[in-house]
């Protein structure tokens, strides 16, 4: 006999929920969150008032509005990941921190229909801003120095405050920093998925975007994980500031920033590490260095 979609959605093959069965789950929160104060909220909705999901790898996410000041971005799984309840737990020993947003891990978060147990989901708090991406893309269109200037500066914060509590956050691509303020800016990250603390112990270092990693990679992530990101980080901020007309894509897609793994492979036929040589020598050589280092 043909199975069915439906059925197949429901075999026991299928450890974790499908995107399409969370949606269905969600349109009665009551039912679904385990947490009085997410099944008392508001799922958000799309045009034809079904619950909003997006999906990206191992997880989909929605909102869920608890009150008229809060609003939780809402994590579900679409299969084990038996590693998040020490990052998350690493990340919530760690606040309150400046750059870090409201998070948690909830073991029991959600009941889905057909399933005989509950599903662990991560809610973090909403934020609001545009993506450092975005925010350097404005600036360059502007030739707007002084606020590529007061990013570096509200950058170098975050990474003392990250750096001061032994935290790792392991994916700081430009995508996962959102910049708010007007007066002074901040930065808040968002993803904790990837974060890493010592009292984790040894973790999977298969995390994180390519264009921000060395070449030989890490057996196990560790203190020196996110060196060579706040080094591209410092190298790009020098570049723009010198000229803001170098630019950089607002692409959704786009891994990189302004400085791609070709560039770190090829630094001699490489136009844009040919000009950080030339006005910053030392963050030059620091991120070749670790780019190239091994353990």
């Amino acid at each position: 006999m043909m199975m069915t979609i439906s059925h197949l959605l429901k075999s026991p093959m299928n450890e974790y929920p499908s995107i399409v069965e969370y949606r269905r789950a969600l349109a009665d929160p009551k039912s679904a969150f385990i947490e009085d104060f997410l099944a008392d909220g508001e799922v958000g909705v799309d045009q034809l008032g079904l619950p909003q999901m997006s999906s990206g790898g191992f997880a989909c996410l929605t909102t869920v509005k608890t009150d008229s000041e809060n609003t939780w971005v809402v994590r579900l799984f679409m299969r084990p990941q038996s590693e998040l309840p020490r990052r998350y737990r690493a990340v919530v020993e760690q606040m309150p921190c400046d750059c870090l947003l409201e998070a948690y891990y909830l073991e029991d978060g959600i009941c889905v229909s057909g399933y005989d147990r509950n599903f662990p989901i991560v809610i973090i708090r909403f934020t609001e801003g545009p993506t450092l991406r975005s925010f350097l893309c404005n600036a360059c269109r502007k030739n707007d120095t002084n606020a590529i200037r007061e990013l570096r500066d509200s950058f170098n914060l975050m990474k003392s405050d990250l750096q001061v509590r032994n935290l790792i956050h392991g994916d700081l691509s430009p995508d996962n920093l959102i910049v708010q303020g007007k007066q002074k800016l901040r930065i808040k990250l968002v993803d904790y998925d990837n974060c890493w603390h010592p009292s984790c112990g040894k973790l999977s270092s298969n995390v994180g975007k390519s264009a921000f990693q060395r070449r030989q990679g890490f057996r196990h992530i560790d203190p020196r994980f996110d060196d060579l990101s706040f080094a591209i980080y410092e190298s790009v901020f020098e570049l723009l500031e010198t000229d803001p007309e170098w630019g950089i894509e607002d692409d959704l897609y786009e891994q990189q920033l302004l400085i791609s793994i070709f560039d770190l492979e090829f630094p001699e036929s490489s136009e844009i590490l040919s000009e950080l040589r030339k006005i910053a020598p030392v963050s030059y050589q620091k991120i070749l260095d670790l780019y190239n280092s091994k353990d």
